[in-house]
This record gives structure tokens, sequence and C-alpha cells, in this order.
């Protein structure tokens, strides 16, 4: 499947696809409401009572774009963006700096007395959620946790959509 990306960087339009991928992708892209059983247009209308994030001219939000990319991967589609360079890629991300600031933010990250000041009392945090409470073991998973999303590119084969 080929996708382009509009120039505000809002919406994929779906540019090229075969039948076969085209009712794949709107299938998986239509999602049930809520209750939809309970509402007056299901019971009053022949609404089967999903919303289709595919809109009429293929256009989808750009939001859904590692759904996408998700789709074709389970189907064995390809997925192909024609504009890659105005792809949103932050290049700048480095994995040195986001350790650095982990350690300057949480260096003495939520003290007993900065809580009194917003009304919170200590003593109703979980003693498993206080900074001060917590092991250097439990200190290091938790900076790792937020390492491990800002390498969440790597992880969702962004590289791939850079290449020219």
């Amino acid at each position: 499947m080929k996708f382009k990306l509009n120039e505000n960087k809002t919406e994929l339009t779906l540019v090229e696809s075969t039948r076969e991928e085209y009712n794949q992708l709107k299938l998986s892209l239509s999602k049930f409401v809520k209750n939809y059983f309970f509402m007056a247009r299901f019971k009053l209308t022949p609404w089967d009572g999903k919303i289709s994030f595919l809109r009429t001219g293929g256009k989808i939000h750009f939001g859904l774009w590692h759904e996408i990319y998700k789709i074709c991967k389970e189907y064995g589609y390809p997925f192909i963006i024609e504009n890659k360079e105005l792809f949103p890629v932050d290049k700048t991300v480095v994995k040195e700096k986001i350790k650095e600031f982990t350690d300057y933010f949480y260096r003495d990250h939520k003290d007993k007395d900065d809580l009194k000041l917003y009304g919170i009392n200590p003593q109703s945090i979980p003693n498993k959620y206080r900074w001060s409470e917590m092991t250097p073991e439990q200190r290091n998973i938790m900076k790792a946790q937020i390492l491990d999303r800002a390498d969440a590119l790597d992880h969702w084969d962004v590289k791939k959509l850079r290449r020219k």
C-alpha cells in the first residue's frame, strides 16, 4: 500500500492499493462504538454501530500511522510512504541526553516537604511510588522504563521509513 502525507502533516492519503488491501484496511480501521446497541441511531436506522477511521478519498488521520503499519506487517502488505522527508521524526534525541535529564530531574524527586506545599499528605502515597523509599534497583528500573520509551523509535522500525 502506498500512502502520501499531506503538507500539514495531519493526514495520510491512500494512493495505491489492491482491493484486498483496501478492504482489510477498512475492516481493521472500523471500530464499534461503546454501547452502540442502546443508541437510537442503531435502533432506528440501518447503522451497524461502527465508526470507520478510513474516510472517503482514502484519507486517514496521521496519528493512526502506527496502527496502519501494524496492519500491513500483520497481513504482509507493503507499507510505503511516498514523501518520507515530510515524516515528522526528531533526529536530535540522544539516549545519553535523556539519561542525563532523568538523573537531574529525579535527583530529589518528591520530598515530603514539597508535597506539604501542595497540600498532599505524604503518608497517603504508597511506598512503592515514593522516590525516597525506593531502593536503588527500583530507581534504576524506573529510569530504564523512561529510556525504553525513548528507544521506541528503533522498536517501530522508523529507520526503514527514513530511507530514500
